[in-house]
């Protein structure tokens, strides 16, 4: 499923938010109280979101149980979004459900500043347009406390939702088909809420998030003469959060990176070849501290991964088309190997129309909180078959899956 930007903001009930369009899609579920992107029942941490083809560790904001949240991109950063509720590439790992894909704007139409004030904030923006460069900046803050007071809420807020975030964007193109992209996003976050107290009901706990994020990344692209493209990458995440509950502190820190290398080969008109390798690094500290006697526990968690991947694209007829695939995965820290095949077969019914077929399997690394407790978990694992007819006509797109 590809999307514009203008698709997502203006479909109804999305805010301008990806995953509230997305939502909107076959194969996905609405989850209220989340606000994350779920699939077929899968967990939202099931589903990955590459940027320019790079893992972006932490592509939502923070928030607390019970209290919906929001993707940290614009979607006019992105010049497509493409959305795989399963089957997809073997270019992609570490996601059980799906792989929400966002491609980057290239070198900026124009230089322009732009100003946009709301009753909960604003943000300012000015991008410059040279000949073969472009550079981006925005910074914005936004408090919903006017909201929360205009709009009478079944939650009690102590503090309502704040955050101030900054982000910037540079594009170099090096030749006539090879371009640098540079994104970095960082921003500050915090909220307090009254929440049940399940053993002392009808009591409450405060609960407070502070949260800080850094999302980074590189890539290059470029055409290695008539047959080979080459796209290398690299990204980089920061994430802490501070989680006040009552008397005790729990303080979570992440540190991500992923670097990426792939080739793509055209064998010839009708068949292409994409090979590649990965590294991911993920780096997991976790302390608990009661302020009453002041306890503590700390846990941490280093997990490094080598991948590798080949793929092959091939027309068998001018109607009917194939993708076959392999990934392996490497975990240190489990000391294990996984092999992940992928095959799917499209035919073109119609000018518009298509059925395709799709097998695959997938793994990922279980969610860090019970990693750290038991280091020795292996992968969770899923097997994927999808039937799929599609058809676009004037704008309108039909969409059956199963």
């Amino acid at each position: 499923i590809a999307l514009k930007p203008l698709d997502i903001v203006t479909t109804a009930g999305a805010m301008g938010d990806i995953a509230g369009a997305l939502q909107t899609l076959p194969g996905t579920q609405t989850v209220g109280e989340d606000g994350r992107l779920f699939v077929r029942g899968g967990d939202g941490h099931e589903t990955k979101v590459f940027i320019d083809g790079l893992l972006a560790h932490s592509p939502f904001n923070a928030s607390v149980p019970g209290i919906p949240t929001r993707g940290r991109f614009s979607p006019f950063l992105f010049k497509g979004t493409t959305f795989n509720t399963g089957g997809y590439s073997a270019e992609y790992g570490q996601a059980l459900s799906s792989a929400l894909l966002l491609n980057t704007n290239d070198l900026a139409d124009q230089t322009q500043t732009d100003i946009s004030l709301m009753t909960v904030g604003g943000n300012v923006s000015h991008q410059h347009r040279w000949d073969n460069s472009s550079v981006w900046a925005e910074g914005g803050y936004t408090d919903l406390t006017a909201y929360q007071w205009a709009v009478p809420q079944d939650v009690r807020w102590n503090t309502a939702p704040q955050a101030w975030n900054g982000s910037a964007a540079y594009r170099q193109k090096t030749s006539a088909t090879g371009m640098i992209k540079a994104y970095a996003q960082a921003s500050r976050s915090q909220l307090a809420v009254h929440q049940p107290d399940v053993e002392q009901l009808p009591n409450t706990n405060l609960v407070s998030l502070k949260n800080n994020n850094l999302n980074a990344n590189v890539s290059f692209q470029e055409a290695l003469g008539k047959k080979w493209v080459w796209h290398t990458g690299v990204s980089y995440t920061y994430d802490e959060q501070q989680i006040t509950i009552d008397k005790s502190l729990i303080r979570q820190q992440q540190q991500s990176v992923h670097a990426k290398s792939v080739g793509t080969y055209d064998l010839n008109a009708n068949v292409a070849i994409r090979l590649g390798a990965e590294y991911f690094q993920d780096q997991y500290d976790w302390e608990t501290l009661t302020f009453e006697n002041t306890n503590s526990t700390n846990l941490s968690l280093l997990d490094q991964r080598a991948t590798q991947f080949i793929e092959a694209d091939a027309y068998l007829t001018k109607r009917l088309v194939s993708r076959v695939g392999l990934r392996t995965e490497y975990a240190k820290l489990t000391n294990t190997w996984q092999a992940s095949p992928r095959l799917s077969l499209a035919y073109k019914t119609g000018k518009d129309s298509q059925v395709s077929l799709a097998y695959g399997t997938f793994n990922q690394s279980p969610r860090t909180d019970y990693r750290l407790v038991n280091s020795d978990l292996a992968d969770e694992q899923a097997t994927h078959y999808i039937a799929n007819y599609q058809i676009t006509q004037t704008g309108r797109t039909f969409r059956a899956e199963v």
